[in-house]
């Protein structure tokens, strides 16, 4: 069904062409046909005009008879010589054209013989049944009103004459006669040249079917290339500019899908490893949809999104089917070209809420905005978008609202607690970014980091946590405050100045660094000089959201980090799945042995906390012992 509609918007024109053709032919050859039969009826007004004269001479003489007789009809039966009076002046009608002439009688819903002018064996006996009539006769009859019966064959053309005879106001007979003519050359000329017509006509619409077949055939496969990735064999944009243009979609629920840290597969493993897992993943996708009603779309690189059209009459739970195929992901195993296998995991944002959206765009907005959800909760999760949480804005800041907000000075900073897992005593704060709408509420960095990520007001917003933190810190120097820095402000000359450079030895030693692992080059050479330079400067250095990712273990000792965070999604699943639990394990004796410091990010329940330190991690950060708040809060002499 997907096909024929783009197919028909696609060659619409041809398709009118074709129509406007067909209307043209068809009307041709209705008018050849109405010329024809004109001519016809033409000719035989001509050929009847003086044998109807002349029958209404014959008619006028028996009217006479009958109003002088009072019943023609029984006295024609009695009197043969009355009768074959009559017949010898029917005879004055008989030519090549007329054959047949008669006089009929009613009697009751039958037609009789009154006198017949037919030659030899074919006349018939007085009294006898006419059978050779229809209601169309007896209607004529019932009126009293002459009237002619048209016929057409294809050798010739012909009427019946019927001409009551009444008498006192009452049909006594009925005087008919038979004109039957072969057609004249012209007609038959005519009638050759529309069959020749006809002919080419079949010919030509054969060969344009044959065309516009063969044109939807090369049409299918150009447009398959057109619309589909070569990789996954799942659709690419194109499809969806094209469906744009078919279907209203926001009927549709949007799945938003990104593959998690792909790219240190592609780094890892290699770009071959990382096209087997595109088209596996792919792969499952498709096997949990169905076929012709939803839509899968490579967005391009480790993005997929999916059209799931809702099922009123038999329901179809979009959030279910993300569950599903999310499972199925996680749970597979993925045979990589080298012979090993690995296990990845997918952020999903679903918007079931299409129908709220102004327009497609906004739909997919809103998705997307679930999907940073998902990703910024720790990924290897779902997120459903909700249009009534608290901070929730419509869609993404836009970038020049977030210019306006730090422009205002209404970039708020954060602190979050992370505490000594042993004791729960508190360590030190992670310093996290807000926005102030200027109706106070508070925009969490999900709804503005996108929109200013890879522009300078990512590393405008920095500089500024780093300002903030230089700033609390001078005022309270044992408070300890760890950063967000990403490894691509490592490699800008201005953010890593002021690093530095501007800030003091005194407080370097009071900041953590968090380095997320997900963004880190594949120069770790390059990268570890980068790090040294701020461990010499007093900085301590963290790998953020660690475990998930594909880093080399080497590499990671050879920065000469302090902690290592470990990722939210293997810390939510610690208490309850046997293999996180021992990945979380084996990061733990790999971190002591190397005399780095652990850090369980997320925790959020009594038992998760439980679990983490029997596992012996050695600080804990998450909603169970402390939620992010303005700073007044945690540092209240603070003046900030």
């Amino acid at each position: 069904m997907t096909f024929f509609k783009l197919l028909i918007h696609r060659s619409s024109w041809i398709l009118g062409t074709l129509l406007l053709f067909l209307g043209s032919v068809i009307y041709f050859q209705f008018h050849m046909v109405s010329q024809t039969e004109k001519i016809s009826h033409q000719l035989i007004e001509t050929s009847l005009s003086e044998p109807s004269i002349m029958a209404e001479n014959i008619a006028h003489s028996l009217e006479v008879i009958g109003a002088k007789e009072g019943n023609l009809s029984e006295k024609l039966l009695n009197d043969s010589v009355l009768r074959d009076a009559v017949e010898s002046s029917m005879r004055v009608l008989k030519t090549p054209a007329i054959g047949y002439i008669y006089l009929l009688y009613p009697d009751g819903e039958t037609l009789r013989y009154l006198a017949d002018a037919s030659s030899g064996d074919e006349r018939a006996r007085p009294g006898q049944r006419f059978e050779a009539f229809d209601e169309e006769w007896m209607e004529s009859i019932r009126r009293g009103e002459v009237h002619n019966i048209y016929s057409s064959q294809f050798a010739s053309i012909g009427v019946t004459h019927i001409r009551p005879i009444k008498v006192d106001g009452k049909v006594q007979a009925v005087l008919v006669f038979d004109l039957m003519m072969q057609r004249v050359e012209a007609i038959d000329d005519m009638s050759a040249e529309l069959q020749q017509m006809m002919k080419i006509t079949i010919i030509v619409l054969t060969l344009i079917g044959v065309i516009v077949i063969l044109s939807a055939i090369r049409f299918y496969f150009i447009n398959s290339k057109l619309h589909t990735d070569p990789l996954t064999q799942v659709h690419n944009r194109n499809f969806l500019e094209d469906l744009r243009a078919s279907y209203n979609l926001l009927d549709f629920h949007i799945i938003s899908v990104d593959i998690d840290h792909f790219k240190k597969i592609n780094d890892t493993f290699g770009h071959d490893a990382g096209d087997v897992i595109l088209h596996n993943v792919a792969q499952i996708i498709l096997s949990h949809l169905r076929k012709r009603r939803d839509f899968v779309i490579r967005m391009g690189g480790e993005e997929f999104l999916l059209l799931i059209r809702p099922d009123t009459s038999a329901p179809f739970d979009t959030l279910s089917v993300a569950k599903r195929i999310h499972n199925a992901i996680y749970n597979s195993d993925m045979l990589l070209p080298n012979g090993e296998e690995i296990h990845v995991s997918v952020s999903m944002g679903v918007n079931v809420k299409t129908k709220n959206a102004a327009s497609f765009d906004d739909a997919l907005k809103q998705s997307d905005i679930a999907l940073y959800h998902a990703k910024h909760n720790g990924r290897n999760r779902i997120e459903q978008y909700e249009e009534r949480r608290i901070d929730q804005q419509v869609g993404l800041m836009k970038l020049i609202d977030v210019k306006e907000s730090f422009d205002e000075d209404r970039l708020v900073p954060f602190l979050q607690p992370i505490y000594h897992s042993d004791n729960c005593a508190l360590s030190h704060y992670e310093m996290l970014a807000r926005i102030r709408t200027r109706d106070g509420k508070i925009i969490t960095p999900n709804y503005f980091l996108p929109t200013i990520h890879s522009t300078l007001l990512e590393q405008r917003l920095t500089k500024r946590i780093i300002q903030s933190a230089n700033q609390i810190i001078t005022q309270s120097p044992d408070t300890t405050l760890s950063l967000n820095i990403s490894v691509g402000e490592l490699n800008d000359n201005s953010i890593l100045d002021i690093l530095l450079h501007e800030i003091s030895d005194s407080v370097a030693t009071q900041m953590c660094l968090e380095l997320l692992e997900t963004d880190m080059a594949d120069d770790f050479v390059q990268l570890g000089m980068r790090v040294q330079e701020l461990k010499e400067k007093g900085y301590r250095i963290a790998i953020d959201d660690f475990g998930t990712g594909y880093s080399n273990f080497i590499n990671i000792a050879q920065l000469n980090i302090d902690y290592l965070k470990i990722d939210g999604s293997l810390i939510r699943q610690v208490e309850s799945n046997v293999r996180t639990a021992t990945i979380v394990e084996a990061i733990q004796v790999f971190s002591e042995k190397l005399g780095i410091m652990t850090v369980a990010e997320f925790v959020s329940s009594d038992e998760i906390l439980h679990c983490i330190q029997s596992i012996g991690i050695n600080y804990v950060q998450g909603y169970v012992l402390g939620k992010p708040a303005p700073v007044d809060e945690y540092l209240p002499n603070i003046a900030f």
